[in-house]
């Protein structure tokens, strides 16, 4: 965060470690052109930190155990880094998240280039929507927002289907409406 300190220390005791720092760095002129934008999007990240409830992994072991996750069909892998699980069509995969009372918003992650497909989201028995992945997007993580309706209960039952090609899902978060 802007303003922070940070205590330096030397590599030399990590010397069997492959180690790498970066920090953002700016120089007086471009500090002034990139501050508003690098703010906002710091403000965001803090602000999304704030309103996640549960994070889901999907794709990595231990927290698809701890979510209670079960599929049908399909297959856990990893592209650019990042853990996904494929639901072919017919597929289903459920698994529970953590709520808190009130509305909430579940957040998919997908790739912007994945096309020719389309999946039902249902949440406690409610379809939420059917997402369809027809035309490129954009080279980049897509992050889609599907609003949940308002509830009492910890925890909700998330179902997915694949309904056309293999949609893949790279991340699930919940987290409170605005």
């Amino acid at each position: 965060m802007l303003g922070q300190q940070h205590d330096l220390v030397p590599f030399y005791p990590l010397y069997d470690r492959r180690t790498a720092v970066y920090f953002r760095t700016f120089t007086p002129q471009s500090w002034q052109s990139e501050r508003t934008a690098y703010l906002a999007a710091d403000a965001a990240r803090v602000d999304l930190a704030r309103r996640t409830i549960d994070i889901f992994h999907i794709g990595e072991m231990q927290p698809e155990r701890d979510h209670g996750f079960t599929a049908t069909g399909g297959q856990s892998a990893e592209f650019y880094g990042k853990k996904n699980r494929s639901l072919p069509e017919g597929a289903q995969a459920r698994f529970t998240i953590q709520r808190r009372p009130g509305p909430a918003i579940l957040q998919i992650t997908y790739w912007g280039n994945d096309t020719g497909r389309a999946m039902r989201i249902v949440v406690d028995g409610q379809e939420v929507a059917v997402e369809r992945r027809e035309t490129r997007k954009r080279n980049e993580w897509l992050h889609i927002d599907y609003p949940l309706a308002p509830t009492q209960a910890a925890q909700s039952i998330v179902t997915l289907t694949g309904l056309k090609g293999k949609s893949t899902v790279y991340g699930v978060r919940s987290m409170e409406a605005r």
